[in-house]
């Protein structure tokens, strides 16, 4: 009866869902082959506000690749520092296997 007189508030449109992809257990034979990206924050009292810090590490060697430190993290900023990690190491995106924990960020299409 609500609906047929207009009083309802529309309803919130979803987003399609994404499903995030499995991934499997591999060996890093080398460095730079597998790369693991992770997304940490914390609060800074002070100013009353978060930070965040994306860092990607090397699987093989378990070494920080690229690191980003700032008061937002949107999934341009994780693509950024794997386009940076790969280019101060030379390689080519399609050459390497990144996981994730397949957060917000790194399932959005900026990302991806």
């Amino acid at each position: 009866m609500c609906k047929e007189i207009g009083i309802l508030r529309p309803q919130r449109v979803l987003k399609p869902y994404r499903p995030g992809q499995i991934g499997h257990k591999r060996k890093a034979i080398g460095p730079n082959e597998h790369w693991e990206i992770d997304l940490k924050y914390g609060y800074i009292k002070g100013i009353s506000q978060f930070f965040y810090q994306i860092s990607i590490i090397d699987i093989f060697d378990r070494t920080i690749v690229e690191n980003h430190i700032g008061l937002s993290a949107k999934a341009k900023d994780a693509a950024r520092i794997v386009q940076i990690a790969a280019k101060k190491r030379g390689i080519k995106p399609d050459q390497l296997v990144i996981r994730s924990d397949n957060g917000p960020q790194f399932r959005a299409k900026a990302f991806t």
